[in-house]
């Protein structure tokens, strides 16, 4: 959780990492049975991975990731913490 997705929560909305393979559907439906709400929208951002130095003369890759942006309805909220 960082700070802008703890200030986004205010307005409805909440972030999380999902797989790679997931899909706006899939999201969908795993919020409702988890968290027994049903989005309005959902965006998702993919981060590519970034090469890293881990050496002088060594490099690798981050793993890239997924997030979703799930918005829900104004009178509904998703307690993260708690599941």
């Amino acid at each position: 959780m960082t700070e802008k997705s703890t200030m986004l929560t205010g307005y409805g909305q909440y972030v999380f990492a999902v797989s790679l393979n997931a899909t706006k559907t899939a999201i969908k439906k795993a919020i409702q049975e988890i968290y027994n709400v049903k989005p309005i929208k959902i965006r998702i951002i993919r981060h590519q991975g970034k090469k890293v130095r881990t050496g002088k003369n060594t490099s690798g890759y981050l793993k890239a990731w997924k997030k979703a942006l799930v918005v829900v309805p104004k009178d509904t909220k998703i307690d993260v913490y708690e599941n």
